[in-house]
């Protein structure tokens, strides 16, 4: 019986899906800071990992999986590049008009 490995099940649907990957940010969001950076971690790892966004944004590698787990602390500057990486975009909307963002 072959089993199925949700991580790259996961990495493949935010890769080959943008609609599935901004809502699973935008959960992440909803879900708190921790799960926000995990959520950034993942897009990073579906568009190639570390060492593919290290040498598009300048970022060391090392870095990254320090600002990017559940208590990391990255920069507003390295969350924009990991967006930008992940082809992605952050955008803020007022709290009453919309319960969830969109990204």
């Amino acid at each position: 019986m072959k089993t199925r490995n949700y991580r790259e099940d996961l990495l493949g649907e935010i890769r080959n899906d943008p609609e599935f990957a901004a809502e699973y940010i935008n959960a992440a969001i909803l879900e708190g800071l921790g799960a926000f950076l995990v959520a950034i971690k993942d897009l990073i790892d579906a568009r190639g990992g570390g060492t593919e966004f290290s040498s598009a944004t300048g970022v060391p590698r090392e870095s990254i999986y320090k600002m990017f787990h559940n208590e990391g602390n990255p920069t507003f500057k390295n969350v924009f590049k990991a967006l930008d990486f992940a082809e992605m975009q952050f955008k803020i909307v007022p709290k009453h008009e919309e319960k969830t963002f969109s990204a």
